[in-house]
Parts: C-alpha cells; sequence; structure tokens
C-alpha cells in the first residue's frame, strides 16, 4: 500500500508544498512589471485629494520624477528604493518598500514637470 494512502496528512501536506512553490514561481499577473524608484520626499498626509499620504519618486532608469498617492505609510526613509509594479497598460497598482516588506496600492500618480 502507498505510503501516500498510510499517511492521508502527508499526502496533504506534500501537494501544499508542490502548490505553493508553483504559485510562486508563476507571476501574479503575466504583463505586470516592476520597476525600482529612488524615493526623494514624503509629504506626510495629503487629505485634500481625498486620499493619504503623498511622496515624491524618481525613476532610476529615466530620471522622471512623479508624485504618487496610497492609503497607509511605509515607514519610507528619504534616499531609499522603492518597487512599484505596472501593470500591461501603464497603470501604477502598487509601491514596496522592501526594507520593512510593506506594500501599498497606488491611488493616483502625476509626473512632476
Amino acid at each position: 500500500m502507498s505510503k501516500l494512502i498510510q499517511n492521508p496528512l502527508r499526502g496533504v501536506l506534500a501537494c501544499a508544498l508542490v502548490l505553493s512553490f508553483l504559485l510562486a514561481a508563476y507571476p501574479a499577473n503575466a504583463g505586470d512589471r516592476t520597476v525600482t524608484m529612488k524615493f526623494l520626499k514624503g509629504f506626510g498626509e495629503d487629505s485634500s485629494n481625498g486620499l493619504n499620504y503623498k511622496i515624491l519618486v524618481q525613476s532610476l532608469e529615466t530620471g522622471n520624477r512623479y508624485f504618487v498617492w496610497y492609503y497607509h505609510s511605509l515607514n519610507l526613509v528619504e534616499g531609499q528604493n522603492v518597487v512599484i509594479t505596472i501593470d500591461r497598460w501603464d497603470d501604477w497598482k502598487t509601491i514596496s518598500n522592501l526594507r520593512n516588506g510593506k506594500e501599498q496600492g497606488v491611488r493616483k500618480v502625476i509626473r512632476v514637470d
């Protein structure tokens, strides 16, 4: 008799392990990409837009600067890098602080000229 049949918990754990590996290897959305940017300045809460935190970031690739709004603090430190997830339509989806693992959905973005 198979060991997996003798111990069903072992079979469930093996399946869960394989499934978690497959999910981790497959991107959340195949068209998404990530871009690393430098956090230049935080402006604190900006409820005048109906949104909370407002920051200024700069693309490491192009040098373009952007104001970004999101709901909850990421506890960013000026000068650190953040990771932005952008979908296939160039909409900014999330901003991540890799130092502490916090991530927030991006609510609004405006390019600074």
